[in-house]
């Protein structure tokens, strides 16, 4: 399929990698796709790297002011906050326009710990549930000549297919999103501290979010901040022993320059793989409120299997807050903006 290929009326989701080599192989991709769209009057978003954005902008000319761009660096803080970009904007262009709302999504790799990166890889395989009934069409470029070799090979498990230049490719080594996202879980979450601040929970949340709320504010944790995770742990704790023996142990500490919460469920089992990354429908669900905890917190991990359940939430601390933390500790999203260097 190539990219010019892309139907007028009852678009599907298309989800595609392009690993590039040089300059002339991502604006070979981009270009193409970027103007197919436009001659469409099909909704254009891209988000990428400045260097990329100002290649684009120059070869687009005039036809620069008729797409969304914005800096990756700023866009891709936290996996959930960026689905819920994605989706905001999705809502709002697809609304105006019947084909493909076009997407080029270049994620940041650079910088991340392993942590962030197992969190960063599962995000770009969960993008084709969350988007599976659109008519999105996602391109993702990865920079062969900075990123580490395992990054680049999972795009191609991650990706249905691969884009090169106008041509698409299907990608033999794709795995399905529910067998991927499993990946990077095998071993066990670190053991909290023995100095961390325990709560015994049997059912009352009430006594959660004040053990919560209290022990983050003594860490530094400024007050609304305090809140909302207490909400969030509430939230957890409320799943885990809907799926367990009704009881839990909470444990709380920082580590470096964030405040971590564990909800251990000796009898809990996590079964959903999907567990809070996708958005809440208009029917209730269990679990709609983990889709929350993963908006309300940096990095949110889960380990289930024979000693029970455990879900581990990490916030950044009250001096390592990011634009974007700060943004929805004030109960907003990152889609917020339009035009260059802003969310749309």
């Amino acid at each position: 399929m190539s990219a010019q290929e892309s139907p007028a009326v009852g678009a599907s989701f298309v989800h595609q990698a392009c690993i590039y080599s040089s300059d002339a192989e991502f604006l070979d991709m981009a270009i193409p796709f970027i103007e197919d769209g436009l001659a469409r009057e099909e909704a254009t978003l891209a988000v990428t790297t400045p260097n990329n954005i100002e290649m684009l902008s120059g070869t687009l000319g005039a036809d620069a002011g008729r797409v969304h761009f914005v800096d990756a660096y700023g866009w891709y803080r936290r996996p959930a906050a960026t689905l819920l970009g994605y989706h905001d904007y999705y809502a709002a262009r697809h609304a105006e326009c019947p084909g493909h709302v076009r997407i080029i999504g270049e994620p940041i790799w650079t910088g991340r710990s392993d942590r962030e990166t197992v969190e960063w890889r599962r995000y770009e395989s969960i993008l084709n549930v969350a988007f599976a009934a659109s008519a999105a069409w996602i391109v993702c470029p990865y920079d062969a000549r900075v990123l580490a070799p395992p990054i680049v090979a999972d795009a191609l498990r991650t990706h249905p297919a691969r884009l090169t230049g106008r041509e698409a490719s299907p990608c033999s080594d794709y795995l399905d999103p529910s067998i991927f996202v499993d990946t990077g879980d095998e071993s066990p979450l670190p053991a909290p501290p023995p100095d961390a601040a325990v709560l015994p929970f049997m059912g009352d949340l009430s006594s959660v979010r004040r053990f919560v709320a209290a022990h983050a504010a003594l860490h530094g944790l400024p007050g609304q901040r305090a809140t909302l995770l207490s909400a969030a742990v509430g939230e957890v704790s409320n799943h885990v022993v809907q799926h367990g023996s009704g009881r839990a142990t909470i444990r709380l500490w920082t580590e470096s320059g964030s405040i971590v919460c564990d909800v251990h469920e000796p009898a809990g089992r996590i079964t959903d793989p999907f567990l809070g990354y996708l958005p809440p429908t208009l029917d209730p669900a269990p679990g709609d409120g983990l889709w929350l905890t993963r908006q309300l917190c940096h990095l949110v991990e889960t380990r289930s299997g024979y000693h029970g359940a455990t879900v581990r939430l990490r916030v950044s601390g009250p001096r390592a807050v990011t634009a974007s933390d700060a943004d929805v500790f004030r109960g907003g999203s990152t889609s917020r903006g339009r035009g260059r260097g802003a969310a749309p």
